[in-house]
C-alpha cells in the first residue's frame, strides 16, 4: 500500500490514542459555527466592506497627507467624486488631449479606478478607500 493511500485512510479514521503520524491526538473542541452578519446595509457600501476600508475609516485612516498616482486611460477630473482632488493630470499619449472613441469599451477605466481609490462620498457612492488623499494622474493609454 503506497504511503499516500495510507495517509488518506488515516486522515479519515477517528484517531484512537497516539499514532506515529500524530503522537498527541486530542479531540476537537465543540466550536459553534460563526454567525454570519451583514457588514453593509446596501450595495454602495460593498467597496468599503470587501477592502475593510470602513474599519480604517472608523480608526481615522482616510488618506490625509497621501498622494496617489494612477496611470491609465483618459481621466474625467470633473467626475463628481473626484472633483477638487486632482493635483496633476498629464497626458503622455502620442495625441495628447484627444478624446477616446466611443468604440473603446474600456473607456473610463482610469476614472473608475481613481474613484475607487480616493473618491469623495456622494449621494450614490460612499467614498473611496482613501477619500482624503490627493491624485496625480497620467494618461498613458489612448485607445485601450
Amino acid at each position: 500500500m503506497p504511503f499516500v493511500h495510507r495517509l488518506r485512510r488515516w486522515q479519515w479514521r477517528e484517531p484512537q490514542g497516539r499514532s506515529a503520524l500524530c503522537p498527541y491526538v486530542h479531540p476537537a473542541p465543540d466550536i459553534p459555527p460563526p454567525v454570519s452578519q451583514a457588514h453593509h446595509s446596501e450595495a454602495s457600501e460593498n467597496l468599503l466592506t470587501v477592502t475593510r476600508a470602513a474599519l480604517a475609516h472608523q480608526a481615522g485612516g482616510r488618506g490625509e497627507g497621501t498622494t496617489v498616482g494612477v496611470m491609465d486611460d483618459q481621466l474625467r477630473p470633473s467626475y463628481e467624486p473626484l472633483d477638487g482632488q486632482v493635483d496633476a493630470n498629464q497626458d503622455y499619449t502620442s495625441t495628447p488631449g484627444a478624446s477616446e472613441s466611443s468604440a473603446n469599451q474600456k473607456r473610463g477605466h482610469g476614472t473608475v479606478v481613481s474613484t475607487l481609490i480616493l473618491g469623495s462620498a456622494t449621494e450614490a457612492f460612499r467614498g473611496g478607500i482613501a477619500p482624503e488623499a490627493r491624485l496625480h494622474y497620467a494618461r498613458i493609454c489612448a485607445e485601450d
